[in-house]
């Protein structure tokens, strides 16, 4: 059963991939960052990675295939610029929030940290939440 959401039934239903081989025309993308750079020998085969990354290089071609997609009039979506306009937007922000930062998929310790960091730039926070959450974790035990 579909869960009637923000954007209503009828533009859920006609979102989606209908086609192996028709024309792309709009693609989400999440450009290489910190989570790559967090890849390590030792976690890379766990997170889906054959190896380490060189990050560096990756933004670069990653830069190249966005720019070469826009070329072509793909519609280029940015998963982290997506995230940022879904956190404006009140209604949105509290939707998510509703559904993503309870203590059942966050913990007690860090919902309240991240419903307040929920405004424009909260995802650019996340990270460094997680990282200070489990310094005082290892530092506690």
């Amino acid at each position: 059963m579909m869960e009637q959401g923000i954007l209503g039934e009828s533009a859920m239903a006609t979102l989606g991939v209908h086609s192996e081989c028709g024309r792309l025309r709009a693609v989400l993308v999440c450009r290489p960052g910190l989570a790559h750079r967090r890849l390590t020998p030792g976690n890379c085969a766990a997170l889906l990675f054959d190896d380490v990354i060189w990050v560096a290089r990756a933004q670069q071609d990653h830069a190249v295939m966005v720019a070469q997609m826009r070329a072509a009039g793909i519609e280029v979506l940015e998963l982290h610029e997506a995230l940022t306009s879904v956190l404006d937007d009140p209604v949105a922000r509290n939707w998510l929030l509703a559904r993503k930062v309870d203590e059942d998929f966050v913990g007690i310790g860090m919902q309240a940290e991240l419903r307040a960091l929920a405004g424009r730039h909260a995802i650019r926070h996340v990270g460094r939440l997680s990282d200070r959450r489990h310094r005082q974790i290892r530092t506690a035990v």
